[in-house]
């Protein structure tokens, strides 16, 4: 029953994304107004640039650490569908990326978000900024057409954040434990007691920096590899009638 459920969602997705295209540019450039250059740091706090993934496609997730759900899930199918591309036939004629971006630096330093990303796949890049409020954030933030809002937590909301957390991803709760910035789930200041309401997409974007396609939280793992195939397949075509 649950896999003809998913196989519909899938069927659905390529039915909506076929009628979205119906006469639309086969370059797909503007299509959606997402996307566009950026810079931010990585967790050594380097400077990287849009730049730095020239030539080579990749998906792209905002979120946080603290995050008790959606993040850890998101990750989890991003990872697994990174992997099944790369195992893919197809993968010898260009090579993915995938790519966190902290959307709370407030609360996230480099080393937590470079450990956290370890949890999920090896070769996941973490991105962010010094803070919350940087214009570099800000401004990609905008680009991507992700809302971010913060909501105040009292100590019952975190214990349950916290439960939700070890529900869903109980190696990220090992590895906060783990860290000096998080001692215990209510060892933080006081006007750091938030989550964070954000938009839930992971976007794929094409070697030029172009946007291709959204994969939505709905889809699992193997709907999303299927649609990563199909929407690079059709890409590499559009760039060989040039």
């Amino acid at each position: 029953m649950a896999s003809n459920v998913m196989h519909q969602r899938r069927q659905q997705a390529k039915q909506d994304r076929q009628k979205d295209n119906q006469n639309k540019p086969t370059t797909y450039t503007g299509k959606a107004n997402i996307g566009g250059p950026w810079a931010l740091l990585n967790t050594k706090g380097e400077p990287v640039t849009h730049d730095a993934f020239r030539g080579r496609y990749y998906l792209i997730y905002f979120g946080f650490t603290f995050c008790p759900d959606v993040c850890p899930i998101s990750l989890q199918k991003l990872s697994k569908s990174l992997d099944n591309v790369r195992k893919s036939k197809e993968y010898e004629f260009f090579d993915l990326d995938a790519i966190f971006v902290s959307v709370d630096p407030n609360r996230d330093t480099g080393e937590r978000i470079d450990e956290y990303c370890k949890i999920f796949h090896e070769d996941l890049i973490g991105l962010t900024t010094k803070r919350n409020d940087s214009p570099e954030l800000k401004d990609i933030l905008q680009k991507f057409k992700i809302h971010v809002s913060k909501i105040y937590l009292t100590d019952d909301d975190q214990k349950e954040d916290l439960k939700t957390l070890k529900d869903n991803a109980p190696q990220v709760v090992e590895m906060l434990e783990k860290t000096d910035a998080q001692k215990s789930a209510l060892s933080v200041k006081p006007d750091e007691k938030y989550t964070l309401d954000h938009t839930i997409v992971v976007y794929l974007m094409g070697p030029d920096n172009k946007f291709l396609t959204y994969l939505g939280s709905n889809l699992d793992e193997q709907a999303m590899t299927e649609i990563i195939l199909d929407e690079v397949s059709a890409d590499l075509k559009r760039h060989v009638r040039k």
